[in-house]
This record gives C-alpha cells, sequence and structure tokens, in this order.
C-alpha cells in the first residue's frame, strides 16, 4: 500500500468534505429544501449603516420604492407611514426601516421590530398591481428637529436561494416641532356649475406657520363665505339639499368674505390659497371649517364645500 503524507491526507480530506456538501447541497436543491437565509427579515441593511439588502441578494430587475407620511409630527406623539415596493420581480418583497430619531413601532401583522428597525416576519405577496406596501408608526422624541427614515425594499424571487432578486433604498426627511396646525377633511360638498364640487383642504405644518388652507374646483371668480367655528354638527338639509357642518348654535363663529381667482364663469376653475399666520396662542384648540359659494349653477344657486377640521396643538 502506498503511504501518503498527512499534508496530502488533509487536502483529500477537505476536498471530499467539499464533495459531500456540495452533493447535498445538490440534493436539497432538487427537493426544494433550501430556505432563504434572513427570510425572516433582518436589521441594519436599511441603507442607515451603508449596508442593503444587495450585500446578500442580487440578479434580479430593480424595484421601485417610497416612503411616504407627514412632514411635520408634534414632538411627543405617534404618526403612520408607509413604505410601498413596486415593479421589481413582481411576486414578493421585504423591508428594513431605520430612523436617525425617535423609534418606530411596527404595528402591521408580520412585521416586527429587530433592533428597533421593522422587518418583515416572512416576504410579503404582491397585490394585483405587482405591488407590495407596509404601513408602521414613528414616536416623536420630546425635542424638536430634523428626522430621517432610512429603507430598503428587496424584491424577491421566492426560489429559495438570494440570487435573482434585488433591492432599492430611499430615504425621506421630516421634522419634528414643538407645536402643530394638522388638518383632516371630512363631510361632503355640493356641486355648482359643471358638476364641480368645491374642494376645502389643508397643508399640515407649525402653528407658527408654514400651513395653509385652499379652496379648490370652485366656480371662476365667485364669491363666497369661509365659515369657522368650534363646533360641529351635520345640519341637512341646507342651502337648497346639502349638508353644513359648522354648528352656528355654539359660540364662537365666524366667516370671511372670499372670492376664488380663475376665469370668470369658468367651471371648476375657481381657487383660492390662504397663507398661515401665528395660531399657536390658540392651542389647544379644534376649529371647523366650510366654504359656501355663489353659484348659478347649484341648487338655490349656492354650493358647498366639504368640511375641514383644523386641529392647532402645542
Amino acid at each position: 500500500m502506498r503511504s501518503i503524507g498527512i499534508h496530502t491526507g488533509l487536502r483529500l480530506a477537505g476536498r471530499a468534505v467539499v464533495a459531500a456538501i456540495a452533493a447535498g447541497t445538490i440534493v436539497a436543491a432538487s427537493s426544494g429544501a433550501i430556505v432563504a437565509v434572513y427570510s425572516g427579515g433582518i436589521s441594519g441593511y436599511s441603507g442607515r449603516q451603508g449596508s442593503n439588502c444587495n450585500d446578500c441578494h442580487g440578479g434580479g430587475k430593480t424595484p421601485v420604492v417610497k416612503l411616504d407620511g407627514p412632514k411635520y409630527v408634534l414632538h411627543d406623539n405617534t404618526r403612520s407611514f408607509s413604505f410601498l415596493v413596486s415593479g421589481g420581480q413582481k411576486v414578493a418583497a421585504g423591508l428594513d426601516v431605520a430612523v436617525s430619531r425617535g423609534s418606530l413601532v411596527a404595528t402591521e401583522s408580520g412585521t416586527h421590530l429587530d433592533n428597533g428597525e421593522v422587518t418583515h416576519d416572512q416576504p410579503k405577496l404582491v397585490d394585483g398591481n405587482g405591488d407590495v406596501k407596509w404601513e408602521f408608526d414613528f414616536v416623536a422624541p420630546a425635542a424638536a428637529g430634523a428626522v430621517t427614515m432610512f429603507a430598503a425594499g428587496n424584491s424577491v424571487s421566492l426560489d429559495g436561494s438570494e440570487f435573482g432578486d434585488r433591492a432599492a433604498t430611499t430615504t425621506y426627511s421630516f421634522t419634528v416641532v414643538d407645536n402643530l396646525t394638522s388638518f383632516t377633511e371630512f363631510g361632503q360638498g355640493l356641486a355648482g356649475s359643471g358638476g364641480f364640487v368645491p374642494h376645502l383642504s389643508g397643508v399640515d405644518g407649525p402653528s407658527v406657520g408654514p400651513w395653509s388652507i385652499t379652496i379648490a374646483e370652485g366656480l371662476g371668480d365667485s364669491l363666497g363665505l369661509l365659515w369657522a367655528g368650534v363646533a360641529t354638527k351635520d345640519q341637512f338639509p341646507a342651502f337648497g339639499g346639502g349638508h353644513f357642518y359648522v354648528d352656528l348654535s355654539v359660540q364662537p363663529w365666524l366667516y370671511l368674505t372670499i372670492r376664488l381667482d380663475g376665469t370668470p364663469g369658468a367651471a371648476g376653475e375657481g381657487g383660492l390659497a390662504l397663507d398661515a399666520v401665528d395660531v399657536s396662542d390658540l392651542a389647544p384648540l379644534s376649529i371647523y371649517l366650510q366654504a359656501t359659494m355663489l353659484d348659478a349653477g347649484a341648487p338655490f344657486g349656492i354650493s358647498l364645500s366639504n368640511a375641514l377640521q383644523m386641529d392647532i396643538q402645542d
């Protein structure tokens, strides 16, 4: 029998081990027994630390990712944000979300916190549009200041390996503020000329400014009133069959005479933007708003906007 030196023997043994592992892998692959690494989610790959899911995954089509949420959050308050993954493999996706300040809450079933970051329990299947969307909460710190949210979305093929996948990252910047004026639309309006319903909306912002209120889709160059009160009640029918939501039985209330911009008499072209004034000294207070506009195309000549709740907080 020919003797084998110890180094040669070790090399042969090593090759045998590698061959055995390779054979086992092939068997596992053929039986579908391979489980993707970190399919239950992982932190540290949102892009905040410079790493993302493409450190391990690759070969697939790059998805489009988007974070969405408020631009201002009141200190010590909780607000909802969302993360969307579109395109890519259009099979399933995973996520990792982190923030520079404050904290996150994994509110959606199928997600959890890992080292303070929101990630998935398992990849989430796409919807009918080929998209995957998650929602989660952000808890603001006590101190005002800028916040950056980081997110990575990994579009996966679910073939049991990290190949054929691809991730993309994004960031979203917003501000924690000491005072906040926010808006919530409610109720229904009454259409005027051309079937257009005046649309009353607001843009959140610090109570000291900037925040804004806008009226759109009214009759061009028309006159009207913007009503404001501290109580709300659905008063129907009002002004020719519409709903009026400012409760004038509760003091105080007031109205402001307004004129919309736009081509005179042009349906849906009338609009008006009201810039912010400092209302921080009114906090805490909720104000209810609604516009009534002169419009010959409306029942009894008056169209109504939807209602708007304005919350002033500190």
